[in-house]
């Protein structure tokens, strides 16, 4: 024992006292403790290191004279196992009555590629009951002429449509035979009309293995009122808005529930069907306002957010959960499967863009954390086989393994180099940075319940911080980059870009009030307020814009068909337009130069940053016609009508836009086309 005094000595040093003075101070108190330590009294474990070891900490516990070391040197010879000798149950007690740590919080995002390469279903939105044959087999492709809509679906369908005179007392004997129900042949052709007018708008479900009759009445009810609708709008339209509100709501509140690791493809499915009824609730005028619309987009985006769907870089990479296998009918439908949940976060972005153009004003998605894979190119989603699907797929192999990412994190928003190929990629960009602009929006403009007081240059003031600073560079960037290519090639695509150009160098929201939103006075307050913007290379560059909005427009094709946001850009479009030859600036007086023709097409890399956010006026070069009259100012003529200023010149460009509006508008131009009629007929009126 001699060896322990220097070894204690240390101990001192080390610890700040004397081991053994510590140990002898706490005995007295161990009576008092006994009677708390019951639940231990059967505690007679076997310290596992051999009782010479030359360990410090044994030595340590040896000069305390610890009762652990002494139990152990007398039971050393113990043949049972440690622990054994405390009653299970023992443990199930403790760890009930033990504090439950929070669980690490799980994001869908962490297993959705897998989930839905995995899901059982043919479809991502199907159901495969077990034991019933694949309707999507080669003999089925097609479904048949009712696309797998069989008689048990139809009742299905009819019981959740609550129809008011078939009580819910009747059985399905009874609802077969009583007329005046749609027929599966009516379903049927509501199918088919959604499939080639609506889902053009918004492609995230897998048509070619698609089947009415796997079709969860979530995402298939919705699909049906949407055909109905197109089938007949007057007639049809009462039912379907009721119809339409009662799916809304029981979506809402399949959101609300709780939603766990193994929901993954429910959860999908019910953010699918959020898609659908948003979307055409934005056409129907009595649902696009109501509150239980807004609950339902509010909630969706709130869930996807939460659900880390618009962060990929919580989740694993697409690439791991691909099948390496490109030749199978499996690969095909795991591969489309992925992609439908891809363009289900895709679409959410859009709809969140449309709900924040019309009823703003700030977006439900956090811009600064968007990080999203893009939709992949469309003729490979809308391979009708496996043969075709994997042809194409080896021809554009990097799209195929490492999709392309939309990256928005931190206001930096980083273009993908593979975009090009995919047009509702480049309207998923164009959307994300129609939130990015909002967001801006929200953030730096003046809050005030006078509209008037706002900022007539809005692209100016996002000026004023680093994250503004870069909107202007990123849209010059987004047409620098492929002028040539989709933008050139997409109508609507180009017509959204000019868009948010105008929104960047005129206030919309004072065109509005200067067009009568807000009555007499606002609208002749907001008229003067016009008059000064109308002097400024800003107004002249995003006359160009909307000048730019109607060719696009003008030049598309029925293929191409009519984008929701599109409307809304003619709209603006006309406005601003408007708005500024009835200003009349002086500028617009015709001397010898010939007047610039407004829709002549407009390359926009000669044009470089004159009229934009942060734009140098001492580095000028006015060799091209346009970049010149935004700097300068100069006569102009629309459709080779020389427009000399008033309102007479105003209404004949209003009336233009009202007349495109008539020939491409699919969705809101009726309401659009009404406020610009009576706009044109009443402007003298506000002089």
């Amino acid at each position: 024992m001699a060896s322990q005094q220097p070894l204690e000595s240390d101990l001192s040093v080390i610890l700040g006292f004397a081991p053994r003075a510590a140990f002898g101070a706490l005995s007295h108190n161990r009576a008092l403790d006994s009677d708390n330590l019951g639940w231990l009294s059967t505690f007679d474990a076997a310290v596992p290191s051999p009782p010479n070891s030359t360990n410090p900490w044994d030595a340590f516990l040896i000069s305390l004279g610890s009762p652990l070391i002494r139990d152990f040197q007398g039971n050393s010879a113990r043949k049972h196992s440690f622990g054994s000798d405390i009653p299970d149950e023992r443990f199930a007690k403790v760890a009930r009555l033990w504090p439950k740590r929070r669980e690490r919080p799980w994001y869908m995002i962490q297993t959705l590629w897998h989930d839905a390469a995995n899901h059982e279903g043919t479809n991502l939105f199907s159901e495969s009951p077990p034991g019933e044959r694949d309707d999507n087999s080669p003999s089925m492709r097609t479904n048949g002429p009712q696309r797998g809509l069989d008689d048990d679906r139809r009742l299905s369908l009819i019981r959740d449509l609550s129809l008011p005179r078939f009580g819910g007392d009747d059985n399905d004997q009874s609802l077969q035979n009583k007329s005046g129900l749609p027929t599966a042949d009516t379903f049927a052709v509501c199918i088919d009309l959604y499939f080639q007018r609506f889902h053009p708008l918004f492609p995230f479900i897998h048509e070619p293995t698609f089947s009415a009759r796997r079709t969860p009445n979530i995402i298939l009810l919705p699909i049906c009122l949407i055909g109905l609708h197109l089938l007949d709008p007057d007639k049809t339209r009462p039912f379907v808005i009721t119809q339409v509100l009662r799916g809304i709501e029981r979506c809402t509140t399949a959101l609300a529930r709780p939603w766990k690791r193994n929901d993954s493809m429910s959860l999908i499915t019910v953010l699918g069907s959020a898609i659908l009824y948003l979307n055409f609730a934005s056409i129907l005028e009595e649902v696009a306002h109501s509150e239980l619309t807004h609950a339902l987009y509010a909630k969706a985006l709130t869930v996807a957010q939460q659900s880390g769907l618009f962060e990929v870089s919580r989740g694993p990479s697409i690439c791991e959960a691909l099948s390496q296998e490109r030749q199978t009918d499996a690969a095909w439908k795991s591969w489309a499967r992925i992609e439908s949940a891809k363009r289900v976060v895709a679409y959410l972005v859009v709809t969140d863009c449309l709900y924040t153009s019309s009823i703003g004003p700030k977006p439900m998605t956090q811009v600064d954390m968007l990080h999203i894979h893009a939709p992949c190119p469309e003729n490979l989603f809308d391979a009708v086989d496996a043969t075709s699907w994997a042809k194409l797929a080896s021809m554009s192999p990097a799209t195929f393994i490492d999709p392309p990412v939309l990256d928005f994190q931190g206001h930096k928003a980083t273009l993908p180099t593979t975009l090009s190929a995919s047009v509702m990629g480049m309207h998923t960009l164009l959307s994300a940075t129609w939130l990015y602009i909002a967001d801006l929006r929200y953030r730096t403009l003046p809050s005030s319940s006078d509209p008037l007081r706002n900022s007539l240059y809005p692209g100016e003031i996002f000026q004023e911080s680093s994250t503004g600073a870069a909107i202007a560079p990123l849209l010059r960037e987004i047409y620098a980059s492929d002028h040539e290519g989709l933008l050139a090639g997409d109508p609507n695509a180009m017509a959204f870009w000019n868009n948010m150009c105008v929104n960047l160098t005129a206030n919309l929201d004072l065109f509005e009030i200067a067009a009568g939103r807000e009555g007499m006075e606002a609208g002749k307050t907001a008229l003067e307020k016009v008059f000064v913007w109308a002097q400024t290379a800003h107004a002249r560059r995003a006359c160009l814009h909307a000048a730019q909005v109607y060719v696009c427009m003008a030049k598309r094709k029925i293929s191409d068909g009519t984008m929701f946001m599109s409307e809304i850009a003619l709209f603006n479009a006309a406005l601003v337009l408007g708005l500024y030859v009835y200003a009349a600036p002086d500028t617009l007086e015709t001397g010898t130069e010939t007047p610039l023709e407004l829709l002549d097409e407009v390359d926009w890399n000669q044009i470089g940053d004159e009229g934009l956010p942060g734009w140098n006026m001492e580095q000028n070069d006015c060799s091209y016609a346009a970049r010149r009259f935004i700097s300068e100012g100069g006569a102009i003529s629309f459709n080779r009508y020389v427009c000399i200023g008033g309102y007479a010149s105003a209404r004949r460009v209003i009336l233009n836009y009202v007349g495109l509006l008539e020939e491409v508008g699919r969705w809101n131009w009726r309401r659009f086309r009404h406020i610009l009629r009576v706009m044109s007929d009443s402007m003298v009126e506000l002089a």
